[in-house]
């Protein structure tokens, strides 16, 4: 949720709230909001039922795949910091948007860990969103 940090401003324009959930400890989770974006509130849920509610998966396959290794070993090289594995490595995650009628909107669910929706297509998800609820009747 780094790639959304930036345009946090445009975010509370719109009206819009982000949630970030994990499943780590308290400290692991308040370290990365911190790192990440302070604004965005974290929930921690340690049990993961959002994860099994909203159909994510684990898989040991996907998450330590080539892929997922070589991203690691280029992130290593370029000098940035290995944080170490916090929690179960295999958990995946996924991008969703909720509107305020409790409707999922957006449902995206990560196939490893470096799988994540481009930051300009949430944006525009969330803009037409915004607009949406600003104008009902243009559905």
């Amino acid at each position: 949720m780094a790639q959304l940090c930036p345009y946090d401003g445009e975010l509370k324009r719109l009206g819009l709230k982000v949630l970030l959930v994990t499943f780590s400890s308290k400290g692991f989770a308040h370290k990365f909001r911190e790192e990440v974006c302070s604004s965005f509130p974290v929930l921690i849920n340690r049990e993961r039922d959002l994860y099994r509610t909203y159909g994510l998966e684990s898989s040991l396959l996907r998450s330590w795949g080539w892929k997922n290794l070589w991203t690691y070993a280029k992130r290593l090289l370029s000098g940035q910091e290995w944080k170490g594995i916090q929690g179960d490595s295999t958990q995946l995650g996924g991008d969703f948007i909720i509107d305020r009628d409790g409707i999922v909107q957006l449902a995206y669910r990560s196939r490893d860990p470096t799988d994540r929706l481009p930051v300009e297509e949430l944006m525009e998800h969330l803009q037409e969103i915004s607009r949406r609820h600003k104008d009902p009747d243009s559905e």
